[in-house]
């Protein structure tokens, strides 16, 4: 079966994963996975059309903050960042 045949929801999840993978942290994953479902809820209208952009603006999201913030500020800037995303 090739990768080709998946439903492409399947390959974003999947290549989130693999991003929680290659970043062991796991406040980062619990963060990155509040991005991720938050994203979800804001593109629910247009994820049939185009599944995998929840989890992109959530990837790119997430490294964006992880490259501009340090150890102690990560938590609080996504927070906000949530916070932003839910009044839109």
């Amino acid at each position: 079966m090739s990768l080709s045949s998946f439903h492409p929801l399947y390959l974003s999840l999947r290549r989130m994963l693999t991003f929680c993978f290659l970043h062991p942290f796991s406040h980062i994953k619990a963060m990155l996975k509040s991005l991720y479902d938050h994203f979800v809820v804001l593109y629910n209208a247009v994820l049939p059309q185009n599944p995998s952009l929840a989890s992109e603006h959530a990837l790119r999201q997430e490294q964006e903050i992880y490259d501009r913030t340090t150890k102690s500020t990560y938590r609080n800037v996504i927070i906000f960042r949530l916070v932003l995303a839910e009044n839109r």
